[in-house]
């Protein structure tokens, strides 16, 4: 389906293109076993996000879109489950699963709601105060966290801008909140911990406040939002600290954080448990053909993977939990669109949906 037929449409038109490629599981297809499904969704406007659920026997994906909706359709189809139209004015910034539901998060931070996400039962909403510099996906994040309160419901977390919150997973309401305070500080991700712990993952700026210098690291203790006994957040810069010096940064899954030095034309990989790093070149990864044009990076949503793209490419480069990058699969002609992704129960599988015309573009595998 050409971008010029998708353009002429009123709705959103999807090009779902299913890439199995061998990672780990025994039961992974191989690419030659790929089949491809074209459909069109009407009256959605233009996905601007994708997420899988991770049990990958669920055959559906959930999505926002610019016209303000927040829902779920089936994946091989196109057919809607269900969806919801927020607010003109309410803008989705972020969605994510937590548990069975499917947390959003919109109004430039302000708001936060809870869907069931089989029948997309609104479960509860809630107003979160004005977040500052939240203003893009990679600035928000979601995680379902273990009974805090006591009342055997798990909960949930909200990262949004400088901020942490833990909410009731029953009914939304605010257990606490934690901001950072150091300067110059952008909060990434959550990282669930077997310790009741929370990791909060962040990239601290330069000197001259662009770029990222260094990766941050702290932990929060899931029953208060306090710094574990003197704890404080941890620094991590490339192998030789020396700062990284980046334009972007995101999370691979719970892994890594990625960032692109566009300068050095290099990535810099930060294993968050380890606090190790490595450092490759990010051109290798790409066609010979748009190698020295200049690179964007996105995340992946859910998946141990990142997407770098330049000109009108965008490769999905697989990060492993030994911080190697292999570039799975490369999308030509759709350029640095919104990307997604997510994993399975067997820690197989990536999605990726790229900008195609008027359309999107999704890849799983």
């Amino acid at each position: 389906m050409s971008p010029t037929r998708c353009a002429g449409w009123l709705g959103s038109c999807l090009h779902a293109a299913v890439l199995m490629q061998l990672f780990l599981g025994a039961s992974s297809l191989y690419e030659d076993q790929a089949g491809v499904n074209d459909w069109f969704v009407e009256n959605v406007g233009r996905v601007k996000s994708a997420i899988f659920p991770p049990d990958s026997q669920k055959k559906r994906l959930f999505f926002s879109s610019d016209k303000n909706f927040v829902g779920a359709m089936e994946s091989r189809s196109g057919n809607i489950i269900w969806r919801h139209d927020l607010a003109q004015n309410e803008a989705i910034d972020f969605i994510g699963q937590s548990g069975r539901n499917l947390v959003s998060i919109s109004g430039g931070g302000r708001r936060v709601r809870a869907w069931n996400s089989a029948d997309g039962v609104l479960l509860w909403d809630a107003s979160l105060a004005r977040m500052g510099g939240a203003t893009e996906a990679s600035d928000f994040d979601v995680l379902s966290v273990l009974d805090v309160n006591g009342d055997t419901m798990d909960d949930v977390l909200v990262l949004a801008g400088k901020e942490v919150h833990m909410r009731d997973g029953e009914i939304g309401k605010e257990l606490w909140k934690w901001k950072t305070e150091a300067a110059g500080v952008s909060l990434l991700a959550l990282v669930a911990r077997e310790d009741k712990t929370v990791t909060v993952v962040g990239t601290s700026a330069g000197a001259s406040g662009g770029g990222t210098h260094g990766v941050q690291i702290l932990r929060l203790n899931l029953r208060d939002g306090t710094l574990p006994g003197s704890e404080s957040a941890k620094t991590l810069t490339p192998d030789g600290g020396r700062g990284a010096w980046c334009s972007q940064s995101v999370m691979a899954g719970s892994i890594a954080v990625v960032c692109l030095d566009e300068e050095e034309g290099k990535l810099h990989v930060f294993h968050v448990d380890s606090k190790r790093s490595v450092t490759v070149d990010a051109r290798q990864l790409l066609p010979s053909s748009v190698a020295g044009k200049p690179m964007t990076l996105k995340h992946a949503g859910g998946a141990a993977a990142v997407i770098l793209a330049a000109g009108d490419h965008a490769v999905a480069v697989k990060v492993s939990k030994e911080l190697k990058l292999d570039a799975v699969h490369t999308f030509a002609g759709v350029g640095a669109g919104p990307v997604s992704g997510n994993v399975d129960r067997n820690g197989d599988g990536v999605v990726v949906q790229a900008s195609l015309g008027s359309g999107a573009a999704a890849a799983a595998g």
